[in-house]
């Protein structure tokens, strides 16, 4: 894929999860435990050559928007910018490849659902530790923290898996499972 491609295939999936994680699930109250953040599939799907600086960027806009949206002052795009920064570290611990095509943007449909969900899983969990634990910023709740990073964790990468498997695929080399 060409830039102008990737940067539209981006702006895309940005205004589609932003509504709706803004609209929908920051609406729905599904378990007093379970926050699904399926915006963060906007961060997921930048190409592997991006910067990290610029995928720290990225991070940090679309952790405003959600922050405006939900009145939480800069969690979200602390914990974006932090599962950002991290992202490359991600890539190499779970795949043996050495490279990746610096144009293509991992997507499930690509690379598969078990390298995806490994990729996913990683990233949410990064944010989320961040997100819950700057939210409570109190040790005397650090159980139902914990339960609530790993229930809020599994509900955004299930959720982030369905959203991704309606996307197209960047590219036809992927691997398949």
């Amino acid at each position: 894929m060409n830039n102008t491609a990737n940067i539209l295939r981006l702006l895309i999936i940005f205004a589609i999860a932003t509504v709706v994680q803004v609209l929908i699930l920051d609406n729905i109250e599904i378990l007093p435990l379970c926050n699904p953040f399926v915006y963060l599939i906007f961060l997921l799907s930048f190409p592997f050559g991006t910067r990290t600086t610029t995928l720290m960027f990225a991070g940090l806009v679309a952790g405003l928007a959600i922050d405006i949206s939900s009145n939480t002052p800069g969690m979200h795009a602390a914990a974006c910018i932090f599962a950002c920064y991290l992202r490359r570290f991600m890539l190499t611990a779970i795949s043996f490849r050495t490279a990746y095509k610096e144009d293509d943007m991992p997507s499930l449909s690509s690379y598969g659902t078990v390298w995806y969900a490994k990729y996913a899983t990683m990233f949410v969990v990064a944010h989320h530790i961040v997100l819950f634990f700057v939210e409570q910023f109190d040790t005397l709740y650090l159980l139902p923290t914990l339960l609530r990073i790993v229930v809020s964790s599994v509900a955004s990468v299930l959720l982030i898996l369905l959203f991704g498997s309606l996307l197209p695929a960047t590219h036809d080399v992927g691997r398949q499972d």
